[in-house]
């Protein structure tokens, strides 16, 4: 929080870090840290599911990239699930390290 109170670092997160897209973020990571090769695929695969997401008016109805998450429907309970568990393997990988 202290950080937040510097201009610097405010113009450092709001030039730099905001503009990035979350591939470029993950490089940006991968620059600096190692990440695991799972932790990066499972970012990919979230990413992968955003873009189908957020460039379609009727996702469900792509014909290329569907709402498909590891095999399964991201709209079913099953897909959702799979979804959220890369999600918490992620979070606890940046989390813990």
């Amino acid at each position: 929080m202290k950080l937040w109170r510097t201009k610097k670092f405010r113009n450092f997160n709001y030039y730099v870090i905001e503009p990035l897209s979350l591939m470029e973020k993950l490089r940006l990571v991968k620059a600096i840290k190692n990440v695991p090769r799972g932790v990066a695929s499972a970012i990919e695969r979230v990413n992968g599911l955003r873009n189908g997401l957020a460039h379609a008016f009727f996702p469900e109805n792509l014909r290329g990239s569907k709402p498909i998450y590891k095999g399964k429907d991201v709209f079913t309970l099953e897909g959702l699930k799979l979804f959220m568990e890369d999600m918490e393997f992620v979070h606890e990988f940046f989390l813990v390290n």
